[in-house]
């Protein structure tokens, strides 16, 4: 596990010292999965914009979902349906449709509409 955060501690700063035009979102995601490992949280923000706010949790248990699933409950959106890596929720009236993506098989990446989360 240390060798784990030492080698990603590594690719860390070079990817921030020699970081191309365009891969800053990278550099986050790398920044954030480094926190998810010295920290005891089940997720972590990547980035926040106008339109979307991004997370990422560490792949645990039965599902990859069940974080996804259960930050969405806290925000009051019940489970519907999974609809392939796309998980549906509704709240009162409104549904909406949280797409995930797999990070190297040991994260899990969501991005979230910032009119899901008001």
């Amino acid at each position: 596990m240390k060798k784990f955060l030492l080698i990603l501690s590594l690719l860390v700063v070079l990817v921030i010292v020699l970081n191309p035009k365009g891969t800053w979102d990278k550099t986050l995601l790398l920044i954030s999965i480094l926190n998810l490992e010295i920290s005891n949280s089940e997720y972590t923000q990547v980035f926040e914009n106008d339109k979307i706010t991004s997370y990422i949790a560490k792949n645990k248990g039965d599902s990859e979902y069940d974080v996804v699933k259960k930050f969405m409950e806290n925000k009051e959106w019940k489970f519907k349906e999974q609809m392939r890596s796309g998980l549906i929720f509704e709240k009162r009236d409104e549904t909406t449709l949280i797409g995930i993506e797999g990070v190297s098989g040991r994260y899990t990446q969501w991005d979230v509409s910032n009119e899901v989360l008001n």
